[in-house]
């Protein structure tokens, strides 16, 4: 624990509903002060009795009797003592608690006095959040193997579960076994993601099972603010191998009952601290939080089936992780032979265990006993609450967990679940999703045919947060489903507030409310959720004229307004301003926030429907260089093939002005895709009919701006697209060839000619007529005239 050198300050977070400077030290001690936390000591021998007993004399709490801090009045008549009751043991103040170099709390405490619920209301005042899911990770050894690909898939998945916010992690805390794997990963996904979720694991273990060294050093200096640095001891004084406190936990819970060390009875079975501990603070939990659980078995022995039971019988699911070794191969291998209604008998459960080697029992009778509690745990009424990970037959560890969590939860038990946001959010938020939806958005999870929405009635009503979220964290899968849902965007959260808290206004004013919560939920919750911008020199918009601006820059001049319709005065104006004027592009955007524009006052006269708000959600989906989910949007656009050369020219500055190296490359290979995107569209229009795809690159589009695809592909040097056929023939043939030819066949059209080219060609427009468009013996596909449809609208 020496390494663990970081700043004492990093981890500390806001606590729930107390002053913000109260420390983890303040707030034990409070809890003290109140008689809610108490320590504990055995009290076999005192110091007091230091000259009248051979102090080398071992007691039956595992110390020596000079080791013991006991002051009191010594229990004599427990000395002949040879099992251990609680009455050996005396309540003391409570004095060990503080915080690691790493920002980890600890906190010794009696476990005799039931303290749990305070323990559990300290550490959500120390985290600041409600979990919505609670996982329990126990069952490995000291020095348990798996396959690496095994491994290197369960680092992973836990990684990516602590690193979601309102997940907590419960473990043994100690540096060997699962728990040790569990602390790795964690760190691991934190060192290479950029979450910015500080994840919760807590360390649940007895104090005296830790190394002397790690309990002496947090001894030593009592209740402080300053930061311990733990000995990274690694054998005690028996030579047996000790457990340290693993350095990537950020709680450790140590339960006291007055031992230290292991200790086994006369049937030399250690009894020393069972999962009872473990069973009380996970219904605690769930009790004060409304959250979900579920229990993960790695590798694990004969004590991992008591983990199993209470778990089965307070129907809290279990995932066996099948491949990590001993009891989890073994009741891995029986629930995938026996299926989901057969029962397992005693003899097939004899015959598994024999193949096992390191879980044969040594005895009959001992074999007997794990035979039963093997039964017991794999009857057909718990097989709903029972799930098997396998390497290869599952898609990752998180689906397993979230699929294992849905599948035991009923609606009626989901709703219970999200009761306490309903009562506290129905004038505010009343289409809240539940907490099980709002996961399943955030790991991706959609399960066979989109079943994680089948557990709901009218899950529709949770579209407008889902999609929110869907598209703050970049999951193109709902955002597709939703939207293929015909999920209309329009219907923001937002405007269900306004219109729901408001009262009832007429269709026209219905309707502004909604353009005006549409307006909001893309600068105020889209752009927003961006928290920096990728390229310094366009900063995040904060009004629609910022908005604008940076569309003007991203795209082109030659726009117009996509809000508003201006005469062409107003039009040379703003273009006149922006070409003259000079931006400071390392300005901060909160530097910005006092200057910006209230977007509700700024009237927009263009309309502003379906169609715009999926335009806009799409061009901040380019900005965010989430381009799947742009891709997906492209489906939902009519004008899809100038959205995509527009794509390509917002990419192509994004990446041409960016310093990052990863994020330049990164937004080259979005142009690429745009650019393959809009080239492939094009040629496949060309090929069913020439005059209607030609028409495709010279129609204005009304939705972008009135421009052209012509317009973008030359302003943003689109090379391959330039070089299709259908470029190539609108130059030859649309442009070059557009003039009547029989308005120069007469000598006065002639001269008129030579006026016009003296002139430079700027009165030509109203000089000479034009072509019209050849619609005899026209044969239109439907697939054309859905195109040319959608590229005019």
């Amino acid at each position: 624990m020496a390494s663990n050198n970081i700043r004492t300050g990093e981890n500390v977070r806001t606590p729930i509903g107390r002053s913000t400077t109260l420390t983890w030290k303040e707030r034990v001690e409070a809890y003290t002060a109140n008689d809610e936390l108490s320590g504990v000591t055995c009290a076999v021998y005192s110091i007091r009795d230091a000259k009248n007993v051979n102090q080398n004399t071992k007691c039956i709490c595992g110390r020596l009797a000079r080791l013991h801090s006991y002051d009191g009045d010594s229990k004599i008549q427990f000395r002949q003592s040879k099992k251990w009751v609680a009455d050996l043991a005396d309540v003391t103040p409570i004095t060990v608690y503080g915080q690691l170099s790493n920002g980890a709390r600890f906190i010794r405490c009696d476990i005799e006095a039931n303290p749990f619920e305070t323990l559990a209301q300290l550490i959500l005042d120390d985290v600041g959040n409600t979990p919505k899911l609670i996982v329990s990770c126990y069952g490995g050894a000291a020095y348990f193997t798996m396959t690496d690909n095994l491994e290197r898939e369960f680092m992973n998945g836990i990684g990516h579960l602590a690193a979601t916010e309102g997940i907590w992690v419960l473990t043994t805390g100690l540096n060997s076994g699962v728990s040790r794997l569990i602390g790795h990963g964690i760190h691991r996904n934190k060192l290479l993601s950029n979450n910015k979720w500080k994840p919760v694991v807590i360390g649940m273990n007895s104090w005296g099972t830790i190394a002397e060294d790690t309990r002496s050093s947090l001894s030593s200096k009592g209740p402080s603010n300053q930061p311990i640095v733990v000995s990274p001891t690694t054998q005690d004084g028996h030579g047996n191998k000790a457990k340290a406190l693993d350095k990537y936990h950020t709680h450790f819970l140590l339960l006291d009952d007055g031992r230290v060390n292991d200790y086994f009875d006369d049937n030399h079975v250690n009894n020393y601290l069972d999962d009872r501990p473990r069973n009380i603070f996970v219904q605690t939990i769930r009790r004060k939080t409304n959250c979900y659980s579920v229990t993960i078995i790695v590798d694990g022995g004969f004590n991992t089936l008591e983990v199993i039971q209470n778990d089965l019988e307070a129907k809290r699911p279990v995932i066996i992780v099948h491949g990590s070794g001993r009891l989890a191969n073994l009741l891995g291998d029986l629930l995938l032979n026996v299926g989901e209604s057969n029962p397992v008998g005693q003899s097939k459960i004899k015959k598994h265990l024999k193949r096992c080697e390191a879980l044969c029992p040594s005895t009959e009778k001992e074999q007997n006993e794990v035979v039963k509690g093997i039964e017991k745990v794999l009857e057909v009424e718990h097989r709903r609450y029972l799930s098997v990970f396998q390497l290869g037959n599952d898609v990752n560890l998180t689906n397993t967990i979230f699929k294992a969590v849905l599948n035991t939860q009923t609606e009626h038990e989901s709703q219970v679940q999200t009761g306490v946001h309903d009562q506290d959010q129905t004038e505010f938020k009343p289409e809240e999703p539940p907490d099980l939806l709002k996961l399943a958005v955030r790991w991706n999870y959609v399960g066979e045919e989109y079943h994680v929405f089948k557990h709901y009635k009218n899950a529709r009503k949770y579209y407008a947060g889902l999609f929110e979220q869907a598209l703050k964290e970049n999951r193109p899968i709902f955002v597709d489903y939703f939207l293929r849902r015909y999920y209309n965007p329009l219907d923001t959260v937002e405007f269900s507030i306004n219109r729901i808290n408001g009262n009832k206004p007429s269709v026209d004013g219905d309707k502004k409310v909604c353009v005006e919560s549409s307006i909001q939920f893309i600068l105020k919750v889209l752009y927003k959720s961006l928290n920096e911008a990728p390229v310094k020199q366009w900063c995040l918009p904060g009004s629609i004229e910022d908005l604008e601006e940076n569309y003007t820059k991203l795209i082109g001049p030659f726009i117009q307004s996509f809000y508003n319709e201006k005469n062409g005065w107003q039009q040379f104006k703003t273009d006149f301003s922006i070409f003259f004027s000079c931006h400071n592009y390392c300005q901060c955007v909160s530097s910005r926030v006092g200057q910006e524009r209230d977007s509700k006052s700024y009237v927009r006269a263009s309309p502003y429907g379906e169609q715009e708000i999926l335009r806009d959600i799409f061009l901040w989906s380019v900005y965010a260089g989430y381009v799947d989910i742009a891709l997906v949007l492209l489906l939902q656009i009519k004008s899809r093939i100038g959205a995509a050369l527009i794509a390509v020219g917002i990419a192509h500055h994004l990446s041409s002005a960016c310093s990052n190296p990863p994020i330049r490359n990164t937004y080259r290979e979005h142009r690429t895709i745009y650019e393959q995107y809009a080239t492939e569209c094009i040629d496949a229009c060309y090929k069913r009919n020439e005059q209607l795809a030609c028409q495709l690159l010279l129609r204005e589009i009304p939705l972008f701006g009135n421009i052209t695809c012509m317009q973008i592909a030359i302003a943003s040097r689109i090379i391959p697209f330039i070089n299709t056929v259908c470029f190539d023939q609108v130059l030859n043939r649309q442009w070059y060839g557009q003039l009547d030819g029989a308005s120069i066949k007469t000598i006065s059209d002639s001269f008129n000619l030579i006026v016009q080219l003296t002139l430079f060609g700027f009165i030509a427009p109203i000089s000479f007529p034009y072509r019209l468009a050849d619609g005899k013996n026209e044969t239109v596909c439907p697939m054309i005239c859905f195109i040319v449809h959608s590229e005019q609208f």
